[in-house]
């Protein structure tokens, strides 16, 4: 959609009764920063680019990595739901799409890069904190899901900024 403009520099707006009038002495006002149209939609696309990234992703991408230390601790300790397996892979299919809505490229399938980096790491967190929980044993396990986490969201935003470099250099 082509932004709207107008032939004036101002733009006068009635703000009183004797703005309305006409040539009034008492009340006159210039609206001339109603006419940055172009910075305000700047401002709008990264203020929803954040609440997007802040509300979507982050809670997407941190389902995705907590289930994937949930499994790890339910095949390690044998304790946990009757099949996990199949309820947890269909709440990730969910939480990618999240993942991906939060980026705002739902349908470039270049983009699932950042969902297999999301598990990537997520696994990686796993295996290090199960070979690590040999020698300090499982009491920490909430402490090692929270202190992994960022970073797994440090390299699924590295994935992405990398997509995007290699689309902004094509």
């Amino acid at each position: 959609m082509r932004p709207t403009t107008t032939d004036e520099q101002t733009l006068h707006i009635p703000v009183s009764i004797f703005d309305e009038v006409g040539s009034s002495t008492l009340t006159t006002a210039d609206y001339t920063a109603l006419l940055d149209r172009e910075g305000a939609a700047d401002k709008m696309d990264t203020l929803l680019a954040s609440i997007k990234w802040i509300f979507i992703f982050l809670p997407g991408a941190t389902a995705i990595h907590f289930v994937l230390m949930m499994l790890s601790l339910s095949v390690v300790s044998g304790i946990g739901p009757n099949d996990p397996w199949v309820q947890s892979m269909a709440a990730m299919v969910i939480f990618s799409f999240m993942v991906l809505f939060g980026l705002g490229r739902l349908s470039d399938v270049r983009y699932l890069k950042v969902i297999a980096a999301i598990l990537s790491s997520g696994i990686m967190s796993a295996v290090v904190y199960n070979i690590a929980a040999i020698f300090i044993g499982y009491r920490t396990f909430g402490w090692a899901m929270l202190l992994s986490l960022p970073i797994t969201l440090l390299f699924a935003q590295l994935m992405k900024t990398r997509i995007d470099n290699e689309e902004a250099a094509s």
